[in-house]
C-alpha cells in the first residue's frame, strides 16, 4: 500500500508521461477529482518555485548593481584623489612656464 505522498508522486509521474487522467485513475485507483487535486497542487508549487525564482533574480541584479555602483563610485574618488596633486603639479608648472615667457618677453622686448 502506498502512502498519500507516494501516490501523489505516481499521479504526477504518469501526467508527465502523457497518461490521461482516465488511465491515471484505472492505475491508482483514484478519483478524477483527487487527480485533479494533486495536478492543481503542483501547479501552484510550480508557480510558486518559479516566483521565488524570479524575486531571487531581481534580488541578486540589484545588488550586482548597487555593488557596481558603489565600486564606481570608490574608483571615482580615488581617482580623483590621485588626480588632484597631478592637477596642482600640471597648474603649477604651467604657471611657470607662463611667468618664464612673461619674463623672457619683458627682458627681450
Amino acid at each position: 500500500m502506498l502512502t498519500r505522498q507516494e501516490r501523489e508522486q505516481v499521479v504526477l509521474d504518469l501526467y508527465n508521461q502523457g497518461k490521461t487522467i482516465r488511465d491515471i485513475a484505472k492505475e491508482v485507483r483514484m478519483s478524477f477529482r483527487d487527480i485533479g487535486a494533486v495536478l492543481k497542487k503542483e501547479e501552484k508549487a510550480e508557480i510558486l518555485a518559479e516566483v521565488l525564482v524570479n524575486e531571487a533574480a531581481n534580488l541578486y541584479k540589484k545588488m550586482v548593481k548597487e555593488l557596481t555602483n558603489e565600486t564606481m563610485t570608490k574608483a571615482v574618488v580615488d581617482s580623483s584623489a590621485n588626480l588632484l596633486p597631478a592637477m596642482i603639479y600640471s597648474n603649477e608648472q604651467t604657471q611657470n612656464a607662463i611667468s618664464y615667457r612673461h619674463k623672457t618677453q619683458v627682458h627681450h622686448g
